[in-house]
């Protein structure tokens, strides 16, 4: 991956698969509800957006957390979080660009993006992914694993390592080294896995 640009909120990137450029951007843990959603929303409007709309990416990748935790669905944060989702679909839509939309942690986005399932109906260009799982894109497979808890071990050596080639893997969890405490890598957790870089690699 070569980085493009960079910022707090997002890290644009590109990847060669067999001499084709692919420029992803990718973006997580917006946590819509922890600050002011419509303050939220306008900075991501203004100073995220404009600079995604001058990039040919392929694939806009949101990486879970969205909310910030369960909200009602009349709440300001699911309204503004939706708006934006929204925008973002429209701009993949116009750039024939997927949005791939991974579910984050069951504290945070608390089997919300459910809320978004509408999208699907209007759009070939969007993917939304709450289980381990694959999805194909312009001929690439990418494997997508959101954050999830109690998960055999079975279930991640099967798609790491038993089910064909991938190109690409997106996923929403914590790998080794990254957060204090989470020094070793292992697929088999109580709670979540902890990833390792050579887990993407054997």
């Amino acid at each position: 991956m070569i980085p493009i640009q960079s910022s707090s909120l997002m890290a644009t990137g590109c990847i060669l698969f067999g001499g084709i450029l692919m420029i992803t951007i990718n973006l997580s843990d917006l946590h819509f509800g922890a600050l002011d959603p419509k303050r939220q929303y306008d900075i991501l409007m203004n100073q995220c957006l404009p600079k995604v709309k001058d990039v040919p990416f392929d694939i806009f990748c949101i990486q879970g957390d969205i909310f910030d935790k369960k909200f009602m669905a009349n709440n300001a944060a699911i309204m503004y979080a939706c708006m934006f989702i929204q925008e973002v679909l429209n701009i993949c839509n116009q750039k024939n660009a997927m949005l791939l939309i991974i579910s984050g942690t069951s504290t945070h986005d608390a089997d919300q993006i459910k809320i978004l399932y509408h999208l699907i109906n209007g759009s070939n260009n969007i993917a939304i992914v709450e289980t381990v799982s694959f999805v194909t894109f312009k001929n690439y497979r990418i494997l997508c694993i959101p954050e999830l808890y109690n998960v055999p071990e079975e279930v991640y050596t099967n798609a790491l390592y038993n089910s064909g080639v991938y190109d690409m893997a997106i996923l929403h969890g914590t790998v080794r080294n990254s957060i204090y405490g989470a020094n070793t890598a292992t697929l088999n957790s109580t709670q979540h896995p902890v990833f390792d870089l050579s887990h993407f690699y054997n």
